[in-house]
């Protein structure tokens, strides 16, 4: 359901980087709008507010690597990294950030804490990133050289503490091996510098910390796909129970002959395309509610679920697939009959921009229920006995999935019809030929 979401905000309008070389003055100005878009505030160039902007751009960049949690919550699966290992040198840079914050007398902990804020597992990155810059000081990555070194994604050298490990380089090591856990290959929380003779040393082998922070992980992993699972199910319940009647309508006059115009069979393939799609959204959400609650409560199911991903051969597996592809070639086919019908001028461009704002707004709002619902259900299942916190955060999610779905979905188009109106009629009609512009629509 999430590829639903992205397609609605693509047809809505109104809605690697290298090892050698630092930022590029592209990727800066992406730093300073990022910020300003984020913070409110106008970035001068210098102090905390480039180091926020410049961080924030180079946690985005790694959370758009497979392997991370913030691609895992984007498509809403496990997904394994694809072996580049790219977000090592990002890594780097963003270390390096930090730690020149440090020496500008900048506090590290309130710029991790403000690029944070809307990450997912924000504890568990927040403690990983304050312990890697307190180690990294440890072994004297700080000094001017490194740091410039650190800044263009390369490695370090140590400068500091045991002896042994002086002027080796320090690279980038995964804490829970990438190798046995590719889909952690690109998290944030599972990165850290070490010497290189004790990073090759260390193998595949996992220390007590160590197994403790893949327990962390696994669990948090399953945390995102339970969440993505019910804000699926929340938006496709709306979106069927929207659609449904609508379509049965629609249906009803063609078939009897009341209206079997091309338009009405059009407006009948349209509400029914959307109602499968929120059916294929309830399939899938429900299917990866379903692993969340299977898995979550036994630890070795946790490990053999994450370990898989989403090519575990289960039935739940396979419904959430085949629930996924359902609801998106739903959208899909409805998309294209509602453009068709805009094209047509049976649909105004009002209506048509509306409904647009309605199912991008009902995703969010799914997502934002989901999330807040969760937390609020798991509060009040572990203070009832014989209830627990993992099916109180699912009853819930679901609850919250449900009603943000069409709470976002009316709010959404009721303020975009509310700023259509207020527009004049030349302003209308140019909003309404940018509009087709984006869509490739030429008259």
């Amino acid at each position: 359901m999430m590829h639903m979401f992205c397609l609605s905000v693509l047809f809505f309008p109104f809605s690697a980087l290298a090892f050698s070389p630092p930022l590029t003055p592209i990727e800066q100005a992406n730093c300073i709008n990022l910020h300003e878009a984020n913070f409110g505030a106008k970035t001068t160039g210098t102090g905390h507010a480039t180091t926020l902007s410049t961080c924030n751009y180079l946690l985005q960049e790694l959370d758009r690597l497979p392997g991370s949690f913030g691609k895992m919550r984007e498509v809403g699966e496990v997904s394994a990294g694809d072996g580049t290992r790219r977000g090592n040198a990002l890594y780097k840079k963003l270390l390096g950030e930090l730690l020149s914050s440090a020496k500008q007398g900048i506090d590290p902990e309130s710029v991790v804490s403000d690029i944070l804020k809307a990450s997912p597992n924000p504890d568990l990155r927040r403690q990983s990133l304050l312990t890697d810059i307190k180690g990294s000081k440890a072994l004297g990555l700080d000094t001017p050289e490194n740091l410039e070194r650190l800044r263009r994604g390369r490695s370090p050298f140590v400068t500091k503490g045991n002896p042994k490990y002086l002027g080796q380089r320090a690279d980038t090591d995964h804490i829970v091996p990438c190798g046995k856990y590719p889909q952690y290959e690109n998290e944030l929380s599972n990165f850290r510098m070490l010497p290189r003779s004790l990073n090759s040393s260390k193998s595949d082998t996992l220390s007590t910390s160590d197994q403790q922070l893949l327990t962390k992980l696994q669990r948090a992993s399953l945390m995102e796909v339970g969440i993505s699972g019910v804000a699926d199910f929340g938006f496709g319940a709306s979106m069927f129970y929207n659609e449904a009647p609508l379509a049965f309508n629609a249906w009803q006059s063609v078939l009897t002959g009341e209206d079997s115009s091309r338009i009405k069979t059009l407006t009948a393939v349209r509400h029914s395309s959307f109602g499968i799609s929120g059916l294929g959204g309830m399939m899938k959400g429900g299917a990866r509610l379903g692993i969340f609650s299977k898995n979550i409560t036994e630890a070795s199911k946790v490990a053999k679920f994450v370990a898989h991903g989403s090519n575990q051969v289960t039935a739940l597996e396979g419904a959430s697939v085949w629930g996924g592809r359902l609801g998106t070639l739903g959208f899909a086919v409805g998309e294209i009959c509602l453009i068709a019908e805009w094209q047509s001028g049976t649909m105004n461009n009002q209506e048509f921009m509306t409904s647009q704002a309605s199912m991008a707004g009902g995703f969010a709002g799914a997502w934002m229920g989901a999330k807040a619902g969760a937390l609020a259900g798991a509060e009040v299942g572990a203070f009832f006995e014989g209830v627990g916190a993992i099916p109180g955060a699912a009853i819930g999610g679901v609850a919250g999935s449900v009603s943000g779905a069409f709470a976002g979905s009316a709010l959404s188009g009721h303020v975009v019809k509310s700023a259509f109106n207020r527009l004049d009629e030349m302003q209308k009609i140019e909003l309404a030929e940018h509009v087709r512009q984006q869509y490739r629509i030429y008259n």
